[in-house]
């Protein structure tokens, strides 16, 4: 099924259950490694990585839809919370994959009042850059992953931290939608 005839909760679901949050944060910093020296990545076959990106890059018109519409489900946002975040509430913010543990999910990326709303970490991520800039810095850093030259020999100067962190940030925010809105009450 295309991102394009899914609502913004199918595709969240559907990147989700495709990558667990450990894993896709493991296959952009690889990538991010990869694009930045003069080394083709070697995580695991090319097309793994082409899937991992192909799946990404149709998340950011969705995140876009949900900052624009302001389409943005109750069950995701935590009224009256504590001052701090509750590590022992596992169901606010872990996936269901059995070989990791809760802290592996642990929104590392995102401050107290994105953790509580992660709406508040995509309209962040949407204020960084525009949806072209992001599929153009995406696909720079998917070529460079996947070729012998590295960003910097092609000339390609990108903020890689910030973009990285952002890039986490959002896929931080993304993964508590799909917790929050995908869990047994």
């Amino acid at each position: 099924m295309s991102y394009h005839t899914k609502n913004s909760q199918e595709a969240i679901d559907y990147f989700f259950q495709s990558f667990s949050l450990p894993h896709a944060k493991t296959y952009l910093i690889a990538a991010v490694k990869a694009a930045e020296r003069a080394h083709v990545w070697d995580s695991g076959t090319p097309y793994d990585l082409l899937y991992f990106f192909e799946n990404l890059k149709a998340l950011l018109p969705i995140v876009y839809d949900i900052v624009k519409s302001g389409n943005k489900s109750k069950k995701v946002i935590l009224t009256n919370p504590p001052h701090t975040a509750d590590l022992t509430r596992y169901d606010l913010y872990c996936g269901g994959f059995n070989q990791y543990k809760p802290w592996d999910y642990f929104p590392r990326y995102l401050g107290r009042e994105e953790y509580h709303n992660p709406y508040k970490a995509l309209e962040t991520f949407t204020e960084a850059s525009t949806k072209q800039q992001w599929f153009e810095n995406l696909q720079g850093i998917q070529c460079c992953a996947l070729s012998n030259n590295s960003l910097s020999e092609l000339g390609i100067c990108l903020e890689l931290v910030s973009l990285t962190e952002l890039l986490q940030k959002m896929l931080e925010a993304c993964h508590l939608i799909y917790v929050r809105t995908t869990r047994k009450p």
